[in-house]
């Protein structure tokens, strides 16, 4: 009786984090959202069904914007350019300047036109593609050249670019450094295995992450050297890692849903949509949007809900609390009295306290840095949310 009461408890929990996510009207689509590009309200979703979907009211409607591009083909990645979106596919390159009302194709100098991977800097574009390595344009499409000196794989699964900086992720050859658009790369793989398949890229400040089948690296040195950073990571296909509002998501292909870091990586813990496959991520200010398998497309509002202070009304409890993140106390305000309950994501009781009404300071300094459930009740009322603690 005891585990089927555990078991209970821990799918109330696992529907607690995954309330945070919002499942937009973008849902119950053929098979899967492999790629997303989002700028403020307008959001791009590519289904594996062959549809390319548009959103400019935050997910709230969509609508198909096909017009242009392949018909049996899947577009295998998103990228903004200014006002313009680039579309790369298994038969080459696809731009819209009007809003996905109409795409035209701009392969002109692409001698491999299986485009894997697109990162833009203002009005410069880099295309990766499956064996032809890394290609350019600062013209729109118009034309492009090959960069390649230096690389010594050129199956381009990941490109990130960070001010003059430009990483390249392979399939199979590591991490690759370019610090003058793309003429000259440098293998960076102190601490990779030399045959190691990279998945994606993401920057935040001085710190990159490389994602790969069985998790994380991280460099906090422009790439000179790198160590895995897996603690709390389910530890199977990451296909793609992102940063939103100074946190770190990864997201697992394998049913393991997306997973949060808030301290750069040395910890991580389950954000939510635990039991879907995961393929896509992209932020846009504050706003997380994960794409997922069956074809449905979630996202996370972060402002106001892992950072700052935060006000919890729901179930009838009204309760306020800063900092988020934390790290020695949690500041509470409450309008009447309550119990609460820190647990961690596993669902177990890490702390328990009465308060009264007003303002009170709750010891957190011997927890863990992670992500926690802080769970409220008094009487027929009762509130759930998260908090991180740093």
């Amino acid at each position: 009786m005891k585990k089927i009461l555990f078991i209970i408890a821990l799918i109330s929990l696992t529907n607690i984090v995954n309330a945070q996510w919002q499942q937009t009207s973008l849902n119950n689509i053929a098979y899967s959202v492999e790629a997303i590009a989002a700028k403020v309200d307008t959001i791009y979703a590519w289904s594996s069904s062959y549809n390319m979907y548009l959103s400019t009211d935050d997910g709230i409607t969509w609508i198909t914007v096909n017009n242009g591009l392949p018909t049996s083909d899947n577009i295998q990645a998103l990228a903004y350019s200014g006002s313009n979106i680039f579309a790369g596919s298994h038969i080459g390159m696809f731009l819209s300047t009007n809003n996905g009302g109409n795409w035209t194709s701009v392969n002109t100098g692409l001698t491999n036109t299986n485009i894997l991977s697109i990162a833009a800097r203002g009005d410069t574009v880099f295309a990766g593609t499956d064996g032809g390595g890394v290609f350019i344009t600062t013209n729109n499409g118009i034309n492009w050249q090959p960069v390649n000196t230096g690389l010594t794989n050129t199956i381009i699964t990941a490109l990130e670019i960070n001010d003059s900086n430009i990483f390249a992720g392979t399939q199979g050859g590591g991490v690759f450094l370019s610090t003058n658009n793309g003429q000259l790369w440098t293998a960076m793989n102190n601490g990779i295995p030399s045959n190691e398949v990279i998945t994606d890229i993401a920057i935040s400040d001085s710190n990159i992450f490389a994602a790969y089948f069985d998790g994380v690296y991280r460099s906090t040195n422009n790439g000179g050297l790198w160590s895995t950073v897996n603690n709390g990571l389910p530890g199977g296909a990451i296909y793609a890692v992102t940063i939103c509002d100074s946190n770190i998501f990864a997201a697992s292909a394998q049913s393991y849903g997306v997973y949060i870091s808030s301290n750069n990586g040395n910890s991580w813990a389950i954000s939510g949509l635990g039991g879907r496959n995961v393929w896509s991520l992209a932020a846009s200010d504050s706003t997380l949007f994960a794409g997922t398998e069956p074809g449905e497309l979630f996202k996370i509002s972060l402002s106001g809900n892992l950072v700052g202070t935060q006000e919890v009304s729901n179930n009838g409890c009204y309760i306020k609390f800063h900092p988020n993140p934390a790290i020695d106390n949690l500041t509470i305000e409450t309008t009447e009295e309550f119990i609460i309950e820190i647990l961690n994501v596993q669902g177990q009781t890490i702390l328990q306290k009465q308060l009264q009404q007003g303002k009170i300071d709750v010891d957190i300094s011997g927890l863990a840095k992670g992500v926690y459930i802080l769970r409220l009740y008094s009487n027929d009322k009762t509130g759930v949310t998260k908090f991180m603690k740093e």
